[in-house]
């Protein structure tokens, strides 16, 4: 019971906490025996818990090697290892071969990885056709920053706040399927939730109080399901 509530504070830890995460995992549509990418793993959590409860085979991508041995341990702890693989790397680099991966997902910590035209490229290159991108967490109602928000995100190297029309629309480019793009229910009250827990390596003083000043005027949370298109039956 105690590793289990600890783990669930890890699993609270990115804006939406397991609210979101569960959305997203009906998304997913997760089955025994895929292979499933994580992009943005943060403390591992979910992972190790998606590879105990679904019996998929995960692949962390991890940045920051603090992350990736955390995500070690806590797949260690879980008596996953054997299905939790974690890799360095990044998501406009990612050291696979093509379509490897059934599902592609990312809990945002604390925001979504930043869309480019390098990343959209990689994660349609890494997905099998007809696999499924699911991405969850902090989006805005405007693609324009107000001037308050800006410092905040400068603290987030390469972090960015779309829509979850407008940031779907740049995987499209890639040729990617949407979905869905929408927003969650109850947004405010659970980026609210998270401020209240946020430690200050998860959130700056800085975006502290861009969040309260926005009080929920531009900031929300959101939900982005991309389709890899299944490859057509006379393609050689």
């Amino acid at each position: 019971d105690t590793l289990e509530s600890a783990l669930l504070k890890q699993a609270s830890s990115a804006p939406g906490g397991t609210s979101l995460a569960d959305l997203m995992f009906e998304a997913l549509e997760l089955a025994e025996n895929q292979r499933v990418l994580d992009l943005c793993p943060g403390p591992g959590v979910i992972p190790s818990v998606l590879a105990r409860d679904y019996k998929v085979n995960i692949t962390v991508i991890a940045e920051d090697p603090s992350d990736e041995k955390l995500s070690e341990t806590t797949a260690q702890v879980l008596g996953v290892s054997d299905k939790v693989r974690v890799i360095p790397g990044s998501i406009s680099a990612i050291p696979v071969a093509s379509e490897e991966f059934d599902r592609i997902y990312s809990l945002g910590y604390p925001f979504l990885p930043a869309v480019t035209p390098a990343s959209a490229k990689e994660i349609y290159r890494v997905l099998a056709p007809n696999g499924l991108v699911c991405l969850a967490g902090p989006t805005s109602f405007r693609n324009d920053t107000p001037e308050y928000f800006e410092p905040s995100l400068a603290d987030y190297e390469g972090a960015k706040l779309w829509t979850p029309a407008y940031t779907a629309l740049m995987y499209s480019r890639e040729g990617f399927h949407i979905m869905a793009a929408e927003y969650t229910g109850d947004a405010w009250d659970r980026i609210m939730e998270w401020l209240q827990i946020a430690s200050s390596d998860m959130c700056t003083e800085n975006l502290r109080r861009a969040i309260k000043e926005d009080a929920g005027r531009w900031l929300s949370l959101g939900l982005i399901v991309l389709r890899k298109p299944p490859r057509p039956s006379w393609a050689v």
